[in-house]
């Protein structure tokens, strides 16, 4: 997807302290350097390898969970396992993202394709429906035609007055209710027998894939994995790390503004392993710039920060607790910003 300058003019404006000019161009509706925006869509090229191992290292680490719980039986060791699984689970997720902006791989048949049988298949995901929904997610960002927004508003995040105290007691504890186990055991199937913007031919791919996974399991008794290690992290642990990572990207951000819409957050390692995997933690870079690909978010990040709007936006470190003075953790801050924007 190529950027696309909202207005062309080009502004030239004197600095007074070295007499130097400073080409401004318009993006968005919003000022900036010439150069930082040159240096930003270099950042744009696609590389087939980095993504080939991207998805190779989320099903490895997959694996290495199951193996791993095999070798070192018990209660514990399953229930880490399915953590980590559900994590990458979310990562492969994040690749399917990247897909929907054609920019997983160059060539767009492997685009699609490496997306829907190697991620939208095992996480029960339609593909296509995926991508029209993320584009109008972009395109009508904060608008009732906004389907992600619209969701997030639908559950109380966007302004609304609640306490700290409320706010985890909602949406953090109570993501565990059996009730939502429930409702994402059927959305999971409704999405396997659903036709929903397929071809004849995708939808014989999805069922007909499926049908072979399970028969296999049957025939060389793995069934049972198949259902500690696959299932029941697919309608438990990856639907709320789902959740909260959305939760995450725009809770109580309800702004026309590009700057003021989403969220940065600069977690812990093992928060950027389950919650936040391939870049997805830098998102206002990549709502500003989509057509930059995941490995090259924290670069252009880095750029934009010489923005000063960029500079002052909703930057955390945490999601639960912040680890770095005069930050705040995500919870903190969507709290600040749901009670802020009722006003």
């Amino acid at each position: 997807m190529s950027l696309v300058v909202s207005e062309q003019k080009i502004l030239k404006e004197k600095d007074n302290n070295d007499s130097h000019q400073i080409e401004i161009e318009y993006y968005k509706g919003h000022q900036f350097s010439k150069n930082l925006l040159r240096e930003i869509r270099a950042l744009q090229e696609k590389n087939n390898w980095y993504n080939f191992f991207s998805l190779a290292l989320d099903w490895l680490l997959i694996a290495m969970a199951i193996v791993i719980t095999q070798v070192y039986s018990n209660i514990i060791v399953y229930i880490l396992s399915i953590i980590l699984i559900g994590g990458r689970m979310r990562g492969l997720d994040n690749l399917m993202h990247e897909s929907s902006h054609k920019m997983l791989f160059k060539n767009q048949t492997l685009n699609k394709w490496m997306a829907s049988i190697f991620i939208a298949l095992p996480v029960a995901t339609n593909y296509n429906s995926y991508c029209s929904s993320h584009y109008k997610h972009h395109k009508y960002l904060w608008t009732d035609e906004d389907p992600d927004t619209s969701e997030l508003k639908r559950l109380g995040l966007g302004s609304n007055a609640i306490t700290k105290r409320q706010f985890v007691l909602r949406y953090i504890f109570g993501s565990f209710l059996i009730k939502h186990i429930i409702k994402n055991i059927i959305d999971c199937i409704t999405r396997l027998v659903s036709k929903d913007q397929q071809t004849n031919f995708e939808y014989f791919i999805k069922l007909s894939g499926w049908i072979i996974i399970v028969s296999v399991s049957v025939l060389f008794n793995f069934w049972q994995e198949l259902l500690l290690f696959w299932f029941v992290p697919l309608v438990t642990v990856f639907p709320i790390i789902r959740f909260w990572s959305d939760l995450a990207d725009h809770s109580g951000l309800e702004d026309s503004n590009p700057f003021h819409s989403s969220r940065n957050n600069y977690g812990s390692w093992l928060e950027r392993l389950i919650l936040t995997s391939h870049h997805d933690n830098y998102h206002i870079a990549h709502h500003l710039f989509p057509a930059i690909p995941h490995f090259n978010l924290k670069k252009a990040h880095i750029m934009l920060l010489k923005h000063p709007q960029y500079a002052k936006a909703s930057h955390c470190t945490g999601f639960f607790n912040t680890f770095l003075p005069g930050f705040k953790s995500v919870i903190s801050d969507v709290v600040r910003k749901m009670n802020k924007n009722r006003y």
